[in-house]
């Protein structure tokens, strides 16, 4: 089957088989239609011509965003083709992510007490001043609080010492108190530095502790900020027998029980919240893949359900919480596969996302 966006729905629809379907439509890759039910018969390999009911079931209240790393801009001398990207990006996202340090900018603490903001302030002066929803993502974390690891390359994925909590979320609060426009945080960034290999899972508990101490100390600044958590990689396996499988899966695979477990653990001994943030993709880490692409889509709406069917008395916040994909990966099968493909497999996941 070709895929183009004519007949992107035939294969949306092909993938879902042989059966009568209702979705709610809201696709981003083409620029077009809103929201409203699509209502259809389709047997498998058959061709479909698809009608709207453009009468709104709800008002959808998913956005997108994009992160800035390194020299997001500077690629290449072709200034029109710079400024077109710029157009679409901006176009198509009401939200602009800069990390702390790393991914593009330096240390801005390199000694205790000493601070260096020239990087971030070059970035947010020239790029996040556009009218977007600015976050930052506090993480990573300055050299003199992890033992002496390297501030960049593999001492990225190096987290705080637990003496350093404090120092890191003070770091994190006077940044927010610089930049007044930053609106959102993500503390932390795919729990780097946080698993602990002797127990074979994460330190959600540490992670948690740092948590608490950064919203305490940016709401203390500026209670107008909203913060999220964890910010974990939710991995899966297609193996059957694989030891850490939870029951929450589906026919491509199960979420590793132990990533589940810092959503629960966090969202029970948090101390305030006003987002979750999470990382998903719609592929499996032991690269097992049972069912074609389109129904690996399905893993991103089996989490969140997961998360909004949790007991919102023993973990606050997952009914009502809005969550956030810090990355959010809709992949292909290969690097071959072609940009028509790639966009149908996106739009599906959009879909169920």
């Amino acid at each position: 089957m070709k895929y183009s966006p004519n007949n992107i729905t035939k294969a949306i629809f092909k993938a879902l088989g042989h059966k009568k379907t209702r979705l709610l439509v809201f696709t981003a890759a083409f620029g077009c239609i809103g929201l409203g039910q699509l209502t259809s018969t389709v047997y498998a390999g058959e061709s479909v011509v698809v009608s709207l009911n453009r009468e709104d079931v709800f008002i959808s209240k998913f956005e997108t965003g994009v992160t800035y790393t390194h020299d997001t801009f500077n690629h290449g001398s072709d200034a029109s083709a710079i400024e077109l990207s710029k157009k679409h990006i901006f176009d198509s996202s009401q939200f602009v992510n800069q990390h702390l340090m790393g991914f593009g900018p330096g240390n801005p603490n390199p000694s205790d007490g000493v601070y260096n903001w020239s990087d971030l302030d070059k970035i947010m002066g020239k790029h996040l001043d556009g009218g977007k929803t600015v976050v930052l993502t506090a993480c990573c974390s300055p050299s003199w609080m992890k033992g002496g690891a390297a501030d960049f390359k593999e001492g990225l994925e190096v987290a705080p010492n637990e003496e350093n909590y404090e120092d890191y979320a003070d770091l994190v609060a006077k940044a927010v108190k610089r930049y007044p426009q930053i609106e959102y945080v993500q503390v932390w960034n795919e729990m780097k530095g946080f698993f602990d290999s002797k127990k074979n899972r994460w330190n959600y508990e540490g992670y948690t502790e740092l948590y608490n101490l950064t919203y305490k100390k940016v709401k203390a600044v500026r209670p107008s900020v909203k913060i999220g958590g964890p910010y974990v990689v939710t991995t899966s396996n297609g193996k059957d027998s694989f030891y850490y499988n939870s029951d929450v899966g589906g026919e491509w695979g199960k979420f590793d029980k132990r990533d589940l477990a810092v959503v629960t653990y966090w969202l029970k001994n948090k101390i305030g919240a006003d987002f979750i943030t999470i990382d998903a993709k719609n592929s499996n880490k032991d690269k097992i893949e049972k069912v074609d692409l389109f129904e690996r889509d399905d893993k991103f709406g089996v989490l969140y359900d997961w998360i909004r069917n949790l007991d919102n008395a023993e973990y606050p916040g997952a009914a009502s919480l809005p969550i956030w994909c810090g990355e959010w990966y809709a992949r292909g099968e290969s690097k071959t596969d072609s940009n028509d493909k790639l966009n149908a497999v996106m739009s599906s996941a959009l879909i169920k996302t």
